[in-house]
C-alpha cells in the first residue's frame, strides 16, 4: 500500500481528529440534548494545507498521487510525525530508492522507530491495552499505531494512563491485539482515503506554482 510522502509535500498546518463519536437525538426542554456514543468510536479525519508546490517535481509526483488516490477509491497510509512529541526517536517513514521505486518485494527501506509490545491479549474494540514500553519511555498520552493483520496501520490516542504498562484508548481496537503484536510510538499511521478529491489540488498558477490541501478519512 501507497504512503502519503510527508517529506515531499510538508504541510504548515496538520489537523487530526475523531469525526462522527456521537450521535443526538431530540432535545427535550427539561433535559438538553441527548447523546449517544457509537460503537466504533468514530472515524479519523486528517486535514492538511499549507503545502506548497514550488518545483516541477513536486507538481509531477502530485499529479501522480492524484492519479493513485484516484479519486478517493485508492486507500493510503497517512502519519503523522509522532517523534517530536515522544522526542525519544526520529521520525519514520518508508524510504524508497532514489528513483522512489521499492524493493522487488515492495518493502522500503526502514529507518529507526521506537516499539513497544502488547503484553496481554486485547479483544476487538477493546478500550484498554497493556503495553510494554521502549526502553528508557516514561508512560505518557502518546499518539499510537499498530499494523493490525487485515485492517492495517490504525492510529489511536492513549488518553490515559494507569499502572503497570496499562493504557486507555480511542478510538477502541480495530482488531484484535495479542500478546507481542507491535505497538509504534512513531508514525501515528491509519490507512485512509481522500475526501475531497475535487478541491485538494489546487489551480496551477502562472503554469508553475500550486499547493494541496487534502482532507483524508478513515477507510475500511
Amino acid at each position: 500500500m501507497d504512503y502519503w510522502p510527508r517529506s515531499l509535500f510538508p504541510a504548515s498546518e496538520v489537523r487530526w481528529f475523531l469525526a462522527h463519536r456521537t450521535i443526538q437525538g431530540g432535545i427535550p426542554v427539561e433535559l438538553g440534548p441527548r447523546t449517544s456514543g457509537t460503537s466504533g468510536g468514530g472515524l479519523w479525519v486528517c486535514e492538511m494545507s499549507g503545502i506548497w508546490l514550488r518545483k516541477r517535481e513536486q507538481i509531477m509526483a502530485a499529479r501522480a498521487l492524484d492519479a493513485i488516490m484516484d479519486g478517493g477509491l485508492t486507500s493510503m497510509v497517512v502519519g503523522s510525525c509522532e517523534s517530536r512529541f515522544a522526542r525519544w526517536a526520529a521520525p519514520t517513514e518508508p524510504v524508497p530508492h532514489s528513483d522512489g521505486s521499492p524493493f522487488s518485494d515492495e518493502s522500503f527501506y526502514a529507518g529507526a522507530s521506537a516499539t513497544g509490545t502488547v503484553t496481554a491479549d486485547a479483544a476487538l474494540r477493546a478500550t484498554t491495552l497493556y503495553i510494554d514500553l521502549p526502553e528508557g519511555v516514561s508512560p505518557d498520552v502518546y499518539v499510537i499505531s499498530i499494523n493490525h493483520p487485515i485492517k492495517g496501520q490504525r492510529r489511536y490516542q492513549i488518553a490515559r494512563v494507569g499502572d503497570a504498562g496499562e493504557v486507555t484508548i480511542r478510538p477502541p481496537l480495530r482488531e484484535a491485539a495479542t500478546i507481542g503484536t507491535e505497538v509504534d510510538f512513531s508514525t501515528g499511521a491509519c490507512v485512509m482515503k481522500l475526501a475531497n478529491a475535487v478541491d485538494f489540488f489546487a489551480a496551477i498558477q502562472m503554469g508553475r506554482f500550486s499547493n494541496l490541501s487534502p482532507t483524508f478519512v478513515e477507510a475500511f
